[in-house]
């Protein structure tokens, strides 16, 4: 029964999302690199900061509306990544959240990219609001 209902909402989510692009969670930082610079054309990756707690890659938007962190395992993989924007991105961010994911509670989004299940947590900060993308833990 439980993987009866484990496959009725997996094809949900599946049909609900219709995200384009590839899921970059367990990606190598080579391989980010390179869909950042295909897929991203507007972002520019930032090695000016260097953070001895996080292993990351720190792409930026060319006029200062959003940030894209990407976060390492010791393997150099991505283990979940953050995007941080702008308020006055609020409405348009919103919308693409609702229109390809499932809203499950306040601020927190599930669904599919690239057949990988993702949760997306948003924040709201005082200057910014962010979203954290990660991996969906089997019970």
């Amino acid at each position: 029964m439980k993987q009866l209902i484990f496959i009725l909402i997996s094809f949900i989510w599946m049909t609900a999302s219709q995200v384009k692009g590839q899921e970059i969670i367990g990606m190598h930082a080579d391989s980010v690199k390179l869909f950042m610079k295909s897929n991203y054309k507007d972002f520019n990756l930032n090695t000016s900061s260097i953070n001895k707690y996080y292993n990351y890659l720190k792409y930026e938007d060319r006029i200062g509306t959003k940030t894209f962190l990407v976060f390492l395992d010791e393997e150099n993989r991505c283990k979940y990544y953050k995007e941080i924007y702008d308020y006055s991105l609020k409405k348009r961010v919103y919308e693409d959240l609702n229109n390809h994911f499932i809203n499950i509670g306040d601020s927190l989004w599930k669904g599919a990219t690239d057949e990988v299940f993702v949760t997306k947590k948003l924040k709201q900060n005082e200057w910014f609001f962010s979203i954290t993308t990660r991996l969906v833990k089997n019970d």
